[in-house]
């Protein structure tokens, strides 16, 4: 059926992470997405792969580890594709020069609003680190109102 159809998707040349073989796999078992999505989701990956390139935690793991792992842990709760791609993209705003624009142009709106709902504020200049906490708060709590998956 579907796990079919994503050999056109993910030809056996390509080098993904073995976590996000375990997302696709893991939604073909269910069933619960079409190859279409699972495409969506491929592009996803790859964008925010290249605009995290050579971004490392402090531990020296690539940056881009954390995003395949939240999107991972979103496809075991179920969530639907467009919670999946906003996770694969979620820093992409605010760590890497992808934009606005460039998120809407690829994904769409909605995914925009996802992965804008959870970016924190960085060009705003605070008197304190206390009040940049509370508007990166008060931002979330603004996104959770329009779309309580962000709190996800």
């Amino acid at each position: 059926m579907v796990l079919r159809r994503l050999t056109n998707i993910f030809p056996n040349n390509q080098s993904y992470s073995k976590t996000f073989k375990k997302i696709v796999q893991y939604v073909s078992n269910k069933n619960s997405f079409t190859a279409s999505q699972i495409s969506m989701m491929s592009k996803a990956f790859k964008i925010s792969e290249q605009a995290h390139k050579g971004q490392l935690r402090r531990s020296g793991e690539p940056y881009f580890n954390h995003c395949v792992e939240v999107a991972y842990n979103l496809t075991k709760w179920n969530m639907n594709y467009d919670v999946i791609i906003a996770g694969l993209l979620h820093d992409a705003i605010e760590d890497t020069d992808l934009n606005r624009d460039d998120l809407i142009n690829e994904f769409g709106e909605q995914i925009f609003k996802l992965v804008d709902g959870v970016t924190k504020l960085s060009d705003i200049k605070f008197n304190s680190r206390q009040q940049k906490q509370a508007e990166n708060f008060m931002k979330m709590f603004l996104s959770v109102a329009a779309d309580i998956r962000v709190i996800i």
